[in-house]
């Protein structure tokens, strides 16, 4: 019998395995992960500021309808005739909407298989 010898890439693999070389790159992401800011917030208590150049829709209104001009700021964002046209007849935002008589949307079914929008009341 001869005897084998072990080329550098078996010298390797065997001294990954003693050092745990995979468990350790693993081990430092989880460190650096636990030495962070959390990001997340309570938010009734913690309210965030959105940053100056923010160009997404804010999201904290409450459509309950107790405010006063609640479809003035309904509006500011959408007005009729844009929501007319881009309107697929889905009813997601007739079914999401808080306020279910804010929307009333009627479509009829077209031979091609699309939908029409016959009434589109906001």
């Amino acid at each position: 019998m001869g005897v084998k010898k072990l080329s550098r890439k078996d010298y390797l693999n065997i001294l990954e395995s003693i050092l745990f070389i995979d468990f350790l790159k693993g081990l430092s992401v989880t460190l650096k992960n636990l030495l962070r800011r959390p990001i997340t917030t309570e938010y009734p208590k913690e309210k965030l500021t959105p940053p100056k150049r923010f160009r997404g829709a804010h999201g904290h209104y409450v459509w309950d309808g107790t405010e006063p001009d609640s479809l003035k700021a309904i509006e500011k964002f959408m007005s009729y005739e844009k929501a007319k046209s881009r309107c697929v007849a889905c009813y997601m935002c007739q079914t999401a909407c808080p306020m279910p008589t804010l929307f009333r949307i009627e479509a009829v079914q077209l031979p091609n298989g699309k939908k029409k929008v016959v009434r589109f009341d906001m």
